[in-house]
């Protein structure tokens, strides 16, 4: 069972190591991310992070739809995690079980706008979350679990007030 999609732009790190884990109650963790899925080193930077008693298979985008659609992991409690709303666009098209993404932590950069502490987002993002829930799937900004989620309709209203 895919528990939620994440977009956090450092994948693992305290808020998504402990805090989503345990909220989600996960107990895999799938970070889905060509470029870490081939480097030993930030693989091994990416395993000091995760929380203890969970599973991280760090894999390819591919690899992990393939990993999150086989019927043989139907038990498991999977946490997605994606680097870019690019990432998120592919796992929703390609990943039925997946019920809801959250942007999360996406870094300030030219161009974006910030919606929430640490979650700055732009056209291109706020597109990428309409095309997510045009495929029937929940999309929010939310930093933690305890925070105030931001609907899709507060992203759009929040980028047009601000990027003008």
């Amino acid at each position: 069972m895919i528990t939620l999609l994440r977009v956090d732009d450092r994948l693992i790190h305290g808020q998504v190591a402990m805090t989503w884990t345990s909220y989600l109650s996960a107990n895999v963790i799938v970070v889905a991310n060509d470029k870490y899925a081939k480097d030993p080193f930030l693989q091994m930077a990416l395993n000091l992070a995760k929380p203890p008693g969970v599973a991280l298979n760090i894999v390819t985008k591919d690899e992990a739809v393939k990993f999150c659609n086989d019927p043989a992991n139907d038990s498991s409690k999977i946490f997605i995690v994606v680097e870019t709303t690019d990432d998120a666009v592919m796992m929703a098209e390609n990943i039925p079980g997946i019920k809801e993404a959250v942007l999360g932590g996406i870094r300030k950069a030219e161009g974006r706008v910030q919606m929430e502490r640490q979650v700055f987002l732009s056209r291109h993002d706020i597109d990428n979350a309409e095309k997510i829930d045009a495929l029937g799937k929940k999309v929010s900004v939310q930093v933690v679990p305890s925070d105030k989620e931001l609907s899709l309709a507060d992203m759009k209203k929040i980028y047009s007030r601000k990027s003008n």
